[in-house]
């Protein structure tokens, strides 16, 4: 029962602040950031296309597919998506309780950091197993921008320089990505020829909903 209460607690803790260069006169430097916390439970959620989004999974597990790649991130990867990155589907498997922490930018600033980190719509940095550096400087970053302090424009640009500084560092780190999911379903399917799958067994097997079988089967 507590673990039940604890659950109903968090699956709406959201913290979001949406901020602009505009509060020191320099809109075009720094268009957009918001920065996000967010703790979601088992959940299956449509295609989005993402702005600059620097992530820290915090807690659970998260699954997305990009460009017909499957992507996982564990407690501690500290990812990067490019402006304009097509997320085809995004899974939190049942059990799982997701707490991820993130700068979304837009911007001059954004286009440089990218640039910087070698990302595109189709390859994201995923830092699996990344050491703590990252992390803490996303968490400056974000805690700049959450509580706005004289002059954070200019403080966090301090911090998004550290930041970028912190990923090149820890880029090493960085996994090949995880199999394709639908190259592992085709594989299992030709494997036994006989056997009539149904969604719903296969989404048991390789832990995802069913909706994002049929959204990559479509």
């Amino acid at each position: 029962m507590k673990g039940i209460i604890w659950l109903e607690m968090h699956k709406t803790f959201d913290h979001i602040s949406v901020a602009t260069g505009m509060d020191i006169g320099m809109p075009s430097l720094l268009a957009l950031v918001e920065a996000h916390e967010e703790t979601w439970a088992a959940s299956t959620t449509a295609p989005q296309t993402y702005e600059t989004t620097i992530e820290h999974q915090r807690a659970g597990m998260g699954q997305r597919w990009i460009a017909g790649r499957e992507y996982r991130t564990d407690p501690g990867t500290v990812s990067v998506f490019a402006a304009g990155t097509r997320i085809e589907a995004e899974s939190i498997p049942p059990g799982e309780l997701n707490h991820v922490e993130y700068l979304r930018l837009k911007g001059p600033m954004a286009s440089a950091m990218e640039q910087a980190l070698d990302v595109s719509p189709d390859r994201p940095m995923i830092l699996a197993g990344a050491p703590a550096e990252p992390a803490i400087a996303l968490s400056e970053a974000t805690g700049i921008v959450f509580q706005r302090p004289p002059h954070w424009p200019w403080r966090f640009f301090a911090a998004a320089a550290e930041l970028t500084r912190a990923l090149l560092s820890a880029r090493q780190a960085a996994p090949a990505p995880t199999d394709h999911l639908v190259d592992r379903v085709r594989t299992l399917v030709e494997e036994s020829p006989h056997r009539a799958w149904t969604v719903k067994e296969l989404a048991v097997l390789f832990h995802v909903h069913r909706e994002v079988l049929w959204a990559l089967f479509k």
